[in-house]
């Protein structure tokens, strides 16, 4: 109902509005009320409503029934009449022009309700039907299949044009011609006219490959017939065919779909299980089983975003893949989680595939520093034939999470050097940025007789502060001008993004709070938690002071630099509000002392 635009046509002013706010309450769309014949065929055919509203006695030279009768026959647009009459002659003119409905005046919201939802549904109803109806015209004028006809020698006596165009020949050329004219090297199509010669049976739906007059070959699907003539005896042969080439691809592509992982392209679970379950009593022992888990995964997809991540477990699938013999099968078995089934392989061979495996990983990681690639190994092999596969495969994943767990500290500092190796690529770590905050915190954190521990937390925090940019897009890190609302919003999430890396990363959970808060300002105005004052860690009111100094001496993609005097007046600009006032009148005054 929602959106029926319905065109009004009434001549009297009191029902016209009448009308119009009972269905403007029932929904409807009203486009319109006019009050003559003329104008309802005019605004029919401007406005191309859903449905017409048509009062039979009307102003002007035409009535409604006349107006309905060329808006049908041009427009075809459902018509209801609404009449306080009910005269014989009047109805039987009426009813010649098929209208969808009567509505005899007064009428209730519910009448109307109800002869407008019928109509339209039988609008839609008949519209559909006319479609069908010249679909199927269309089918049959115009056949896709080819049809050919053939004699006792299987020479072709007819064809209809798509026969012609399914195999590139002209009718010339096909006409008189042997179907051996079509069969592609290897067919012996002449055995399926032989076995319906023999067997007197039509067959229907079998496949072989065609070759076309351009030499490309082609899968169709084949029907035969017997032609016989008048007296019974045998004519030849008839039948239809079909362009099945894009079918078969399909069905090839679906049957690769079904054992294969789209992502990566090595086998899937499905695979897996079934080679599980045809190797369990197999005489291919013994059998080794590698279980590989791509650590961090989660972290990068939370702070890479999940393209990131599944370029990962591409290349993962990549170097399983060079890292394997041709007859290994190496399945995707979950998220992050591989298995690779190994058969007649011994456990010493199967160690030393997990560290060509490894070797791998290491040197991809040397070649591409930015890619946070780490896996975890965990290796079993079958004693006899008696062990249980599924209790290999167990072990080996149960060898998987040990090896995870006991290297886990080591995998998450890959993972945070990869993340570093990307800032330094996006020009954040370059240019001498992190130099001149660790010279800056350290000098104002001696200055203010800090303790070491708060001293090494600021040094940590000038490396890795905008550790969560790795999570930001390109197009607004380096946009030229400045940050519009959503822009800032999405720039903002780096404080957040950032410790998320740093809380599951053991050499930097003690600063994870400093890097979520280093934008904090002392008016409660900073982000990402408004904190104001001394529930900012102090380290983050020190940092800021540094952070905010560089940035204005140094140029960036949206502005050029300052001089250290016109930076440390934009800083006395912001005390009380941004900087805490007495560390920053103190940091004033350590930058003037090295200036003078």
């Amino acid at each position: 109902m929602e959106g029926k635009k319905i065109l009004i046509v009434e001549d009297t002013s009191f029902y016209g509005k009448l009308i119009n706010n009972a269905l403007q309450n029932l929904g409807y769309n009203v486009l319109e009320i006019v009050a003559t014949g003329e104008e309802a065929i005019n605004k029919a055919t401007e406005l191309n409503p859903d449905l017409i509203l048509m009062d039979i006695i009307l102003q002007g030279k035409i009535d409604g029934i006349e107006a309905a009768a060329i808006i049908k026959r041009n427009l075809n647009i459902p018509i209801i009449y609404l009449t306080a009459f009910t005269d014989a002659k009047i109805m039987e003119r009426a009813k010649a022009t098929e209208p969808y409905g009567f509505l005899v005046k007064p009428f209730s919201d519910r009448e109307l309700h109800t002869n407008i939802e019928i109509a339209l549904y039988k609008s839609q109803m008949e519209k559909k039907l006319r479609e069908s109806e010249e679909k199927y015209r269309e089918i049959l004028s115009s056949m896709s299949e080819g049809y050919y006809e053939t004699n006792m020698q299987g020479r072709y006596v007819f064809f209809n044009d798509s026969f012609c165009r399914i195999t590139g020949y002209s009718r010339e050329e096909l006409l008189g011609n042997s179907f051996r004219l079509l069969q592609a090297p290897g067919e012996k199509t002449y055995h399926f006219f032989n076995k319906v010669y023999q067997t007197e049976v039509a067959m229907e739906g079998f496949t072989f490959t065609l070759k076309k007059k351009d030499g490309e070959n082609m899968v169709v699907e084949l029907s035969i017939s017997p032609v016989r003539d008048s007296e019974g005896k045998w004519k030849g042969f008839r039948g239809l065919m079909r362009d099945i080439t894009e079918r078969k691809r399909y069905e090839e592509k679906l049957q690769y779909l079904s054992f294969h992982d789209s992502l990566t392209s090595v086998y899937n679970r499905g695979y897996f299980e079934e080679e599980m379950e045809r190797l369990k009593n197999s005489r291919e022992n013994p059998i080794s089983i590698i279980v590989v888990d791509l650590d961090g995964l989660k972290i990068v997809n939370d702070s890479l975003g999940h393209d990131e991540g599944d370029q990962l477990l591409r290349i993962t699938a990549d170097i399983l893949n060079r890292s394997v013999r041709y007859n290994d099968i190496i399945s995707r078995i979950g998220g992050d989680e591989f298995a690779i089934i190994l058969p007649r392989t011994e456990e010493n061979v199967a160690i030393g595939i997990g560290k060509r495996i490894r070797g791998n990983v290491k040197k991809y990681r040397e070649q591409n520093p930015e890619t946070a690639l780490t896996l975890s190994l965990g290796i079993s092999t079958t004693r006899d034939r008696s062990d249980l596969l599924m209790e290999v495969f167990k072990e080996a994943d149960n060898n998987m999470y040990r090896e995870k767990l006991s290297r886990g500290s080591i995998s998450k500092r890959i993972i945070i050097k990869a993340f570093l190796s990307i800032l330094e690529e996006k020009d954040f770590l370059s240019g001498g940025h992190a130099d001149r905050l660790h010279l800056l915190t350290q000098n104002f954190a001696e200055r203010l007789g800090l303790a070491p521990q708060q001293i090494s937390n600021l040094q940590l925090l000038s490396s890795v502060h905008d550790l969560g940019k790795v999570g930001i897009s390109d197009r607004i890190l380096f946009k030229r001008g400045r940050l519009n609302q959503s822009e800032r919003d999405e720039m903002q999430r780096h404080a957040k993004i950032g410790h998320q890396i740093a809380i599951v990363c053991p050499d930097l959970q003690h600063i994870a709070d400093l890097i979520l808060y280093h934008h904090e300002n002392w008016d409660g105005s900073g982000y990402p938690a408004g904190l104001k004052q001394k529930a900012i860690p102090f380290e983050c009111r020190i940092f800021t002071l540094a952070d905010a100094y560089d940035a204005m001496t140094s140029p960036r993609p949206y502005r050029s630099s300052i001089t250290p005097k016109e930076a440390l007046k934009e800083i006395k600009k912001c005390v009380g509000t941004q900087f805490e006032p007495g560390l920053a009148e103190e940091f004033i005054d350590m930058v003037l002392q090295k200036i003078n």
